[in-house]
C-alpha cells in the first residue's frame, strides 16, 4: 500500500487526538480525553490495519537500529551476509543467479551529458555502500567487503546499426541483463549508455537483487536526476548528506538481534513443523526439468473498460 496514504491517515489520526501505537504485536488505538473520532477515520484505519501495523514496526526497528548500533567498524572490514544475502550467495554458487538480475531500460530523447551522467552513478554509488560491496569467501564462509569506488565507469557504445531493427536491439539489451556479475569482484551495479542516433539514446541499469530490491529504484532515480542536473547546470556541490547507516551496520545489527537461544528457538520449531512432511503429488502440465531454467512465458488478459474504470476508483480510494 501506498506509504502516502498511510502517513496522511496517520496525520488525520492525530489531528482528531487518536493514538495508534503497537503493543505485543498488535496495533492498538488510544483516543485523547474530550476529542471525537470520525467514523470515516476508523473506517480508513479499519481498510489499512495491516498496512499501518507494518508502517510503525518498521518506524520502531528503524528508531531501534539507529540507537543501538556502537561497533564502530574499519571501512575495510569484513562483514557477515544478512539471512537474505546468504540464501541469494547461495543461489550464485550452485548454479548462478542471473535470475536475480534487476533490469531497468530507459528511451532518453535529446542529447545526454556523458560526464554528468557518470558523476551522479559515481556519487550514489560512494554514498551507498551496498552498490560497491564484494562478496568474498574466507574459509567457506561468506562476508561483505565494501571496497572503493574508484575505478567505476560508466559503459558508453557507439551503434547506429542497432537501431535498424527493434529486434536487434532488443537482442543486444538481452545480452547486457543477462551478463553474470561476478560476487566477488564486481560492483553490483553497471551502466550502460547505448547511443542510437544523435538526439536518442537508451540507458540499461543492472543491479544484482543482493544488493538491492525494487523498492528502492525510486530513491535511486530521484538521486541520479538530481545529481545529474545539478552537473549539467554546474552546480554540483554535495547535494546530499551522508547516510547514517549502511546494510552493513544492519547486518550486524539483524545478526546481533537473531541469533543464540532465540535463533536456535527458531530453527527448532520449523524443523518441528516441517518434519515428516509428505512429498507433494501436484500434476503440471509439463515435465519439470532437473535444473530450474526460470524460461517463462507472458499471458496477455483483456479486460473491459468498465472494469478498468472501477479498478482505478479502487486504487484511489486506497491510496494505492
Amino acid at each position: 500500500m501506498n506509504v502516502g496514504y498511510i502517513e496522511s491517515v496517520l496525520k488525520k489520526a492525530q489531528h482528531e487526538g487518536l493514538h495508534l501505537s503497537i503493543h505485543e504485536g498488535k496495533l492498538r488505538l488510544r483516543i485523547s480525553k474530550d476529542k471525537t473520532v470520525s467514523q470515516d477515520l476508523l473506517e480508513s484505519i479499519k481498510g489499512c490495519s495491516e498496512a499501518i501495523k507494518s508502517y510503525l514496526e518498521e518506524k520502531e526497528m528503524s528508531f531501534s537500529l539507529k540507537n543501538d548500533i556502537s561497533l564502530k567498524r574499519a571501512p575495510d572490514e569484513p562483514i557477515p551476509l544478512s539471512f537474505p544475502q546468504k540464501r541469494l550467495w547461495f543461489m550464485d554458487k550452485l548454479q548462478g543467479s542471473v535470475s536475480y538480475h534487476m533490469p531497468w531500460v530507459f528511451d532518453i530523447e535529446g542529447a545526454v551529458n556523458r560526464k554528468a551522467l557518470e558523476y551522479a552513478f559515481y556519487q550514489i554509488l560512494n554514498r551507498h555502500e551496498i552498490l560497491r560491496t564484494n562478496f568474498i569467501e574466507v574459509n567457506g564462509v561468506p562476508f561483505q567487503k565494501v571496497k572503493s569506488v574508484d575505478g567505476w565507469t560508466l559503459r558508453e557504445v557507439f551503434n547506429e546499426n542497432l537501431n535498424t531493427s527493434f529486434e536487434s536491439l532488443q537482442a543486444f539489451i538481452i545480452r547486457e541483463i543477462d551478463l553474470p556479475f561476478d560476487l566477488e569482484h564486481d560492483t553490483m551495479l553497471r551502466a550502460t549508455l547505448v547511443h542510437l542516433e544523435k538526439e536518442r539514446s537508451i540507458l540499461i541499469i543492472v543491479i544484482h537483487h543482493i544488493a538491492f530490491d525494487g523498492l528502492s529504484i525510486a530513491p535511486l532515480v530521484g538521486e541520479l536526476t538530481l545529481l545529474y542536473n545539478a552537473y549539467d547546470k554546474n552546480h554540483p556541490g554535495k547535494l546530499l548528506p551522508d547516510l547514517e547507516l549502511q546494510y552493513g551496520d544492519f547486518t550486524l545489527w539483524q545478526l546481533k538481534q537473531i541469533q543464540g537461544v532465540k535463533l536456535q528457538g527458531q530453527l527448532e520449531y520449523w524443523k518441528h513443523q516441517l518434519q515428516d512432511l509428505p512429498d507433494l503429488d501436484i500434476k503440471t502440465d509439463f515435465p519439470i526439468p532437473a535444473i530450474q531454467n526460470f524460461e517463462g512465458k507472458g499471458v496477455n488478459l483483456p479486460i473491459s473498460e468498465a472494469l478498468l474504470v472501477s479498478l482505478h476508483r479502487y486504487c484511489q480510494q486506497r491510496g494505492v
